[in-house]
């Protein structure tokens, strides 16, 4: 068709550069995807392990103060302080009861989350998804 045999070989190495580059830009593209995701997948494991010691600290507090309001309410013989830590004591587990299902359902979210971020792309544990 008239080309020249540099014509032809030029042509054909500019089609060899896009695809490379092409295929290149892909790989980069995937990479930068899977860190994305391994970052996003640490992140979230963090937070579930931060709000697990919220959680713990917090139920040791509750335990703690109604351990005490409980002596506290034992060793008074007033009836009106009684019904005070009776009251006290109630509130606090109503309290209680409604941060852990909280904090219960946050640590849900995050470990479907975490099981979202490995299932779609391979490494289900955190060592091999960390590599």
């Amino acid at each position: 068709d008239g080309k020249t045999r540099q014509e032809i070989e030029r042509e054909l190495a500019a089609d060899y550069n896009r695809k490379l580059a092409a295929e290149v830009e892909r790989r980069v593209a995937a990479r930068a995807k899977e860190i994305e995701r391994q970052v996003n997948r640490r992140l979230a494991v963090d937070q579930e392990e931060h709000i697990q010691r919220k959680l713990k600290a917090r139920k040791e507090k509750y335990e703690d103060d109604t351990a005490k309001w409980m002596k506290s309410m034992e060793d008074t013989k007033n009836v009106e302080e009684r019904k005070l830590f009776e009251g006290k004591l109630a509130t606090e587990k109503k309290n209680w009861v409604a941060y852990e299902k909280r904090k219960t359902d946050e640590l849900e979210t995050l470990r479907l989350q975490i099981e979202g971020l490995v299932d779609t792309d391979g490494p289900s544990t955190r060592e091999n998804s960390l590599e």
